[in-house]
């Protein structure tokens, strides 16, 4: 090669700035840049990158088909990946359902939200689960609801059920329907219970930590094939595909849903007293709401 030749390359390579190897940037920005986090003088999150999401494009676990969105979070350290839509989406079940269907594949899994910007205040999540026995069984008094002369344990679930997937589709379509969270977010996590770890979501934070719910939520899914479907302000929507076992065992797990929550029942219920024990041995979509 003549020296012109090399002269005029090296111009060039001076003149082409790569963005993350300017001193400005930090160790953390070159690990981002494998997450799919845009870089600065990046398109803004949620642009599009010839023609796809930002994120979908920077980060392969993501769909290919996507709303429009992008990456809000990706924690380098921890690994978590969340993924957001820009607004409401149409069809926002239907949506839910296919992410759902494609979650052991992807690793990530999809929850309906009720606002986009409450996206904002999420932070990566720290602890992981609680045992919900010692939780429940800490919180249990006496004079709680419903009355028991000693704490029962938890509740026993029915030998079978519906199926659990189909049973999260019908409670995403509810959630959806009824306008209660029309927004759609992608975060990884192995299953529901670890979305609100995953996210420090802080709906519940006057009642209970992240690690808290997400200890109940786990039990939940392994009892009674709970799966978390939607998350608002402070609501937290669950599907439920296998009930108590009796009606006994309905009073045991309305106890457990007072304990978790039970700012519900004091809005929500004229007389909870005396039907939602029996309720829960039909119901099979799980209401929560912290004031």
């Amino acid at each position: 090669m003549s020296r012109a030749r090399r002269a005029a390359l090296a111009a060039a390579d001076e003149d082409t700035i790569d963005p993350y190897a300017a001193a400005d940037h930090p160790p953390e920005a070159m690990h981002d840049r494998h997450l799919g986090v845009a870089p600065v003088g990046a398109p803004a999150v949620g642009a599009c990158v010839s023609g796809t999401p930002y994120g979908a494009a920077m980060d392969p676990s993501l769909p290919k088909s996507l709303p429009p969105g992008g990456i809000v979070e990706s924690y380098g350290r921890s690994g978590r990946l969340v993924w957001m839509s820009d607004g409401e989406v149409p069809d926002a079940d239907t949506w839910w359902s296919r992410l759902y269907a494609e979650r052991t594949r992807t690793g990530l899994y999809p929850v309906l939200l009720e606002y986009p910007e409450d996206m904002s205040a999420y932070k990566v999540g720290g602890d992981g689960p609680v045992d919900a026995a010692a939780y429940l069984s800490a919180r249990w008094r006496p004079d709680a609801w419903p009355g028991f002369p000693r704490w029962p344990g938890l509740a026993a679930p029915a030998p079978a059920g519906a199926d659990p997937d189909a049973c999260a589709a019908e409670a995403a379509t509810s959630v959806v329907d009824e306008g209660r969270a029309t927004c759609l977010a992608l975060v990884r996590a192995e299953r529901g219970s670890d979305v609100p770890v995953a996210l420090n979501w802080p709906g519940m934070t006057n009642r209970m930590t992240t690690a808290d719910l997400s200890g109940v939520l786990r039990s939940w899914e392994d009892r009674f094939a709970a799966r978390l479907v939607g998350l608002g302000h402070g609501d937290l929507f669950l599907s439920a595909a296998i009930p108590p076992s009796d009606l006994h065992q309905a009073h045991v797990l309305a106890a457990e849903h007072y304990l978790t929550c039970p700012d519900v029942f004091h809005h929500s219920f004229d007389d909870w007293e005396n039907t939602y024990p029996a309720e829960l041995l039909t119901l099979r979509q799980w209401h929560f709401w912290w004031d």
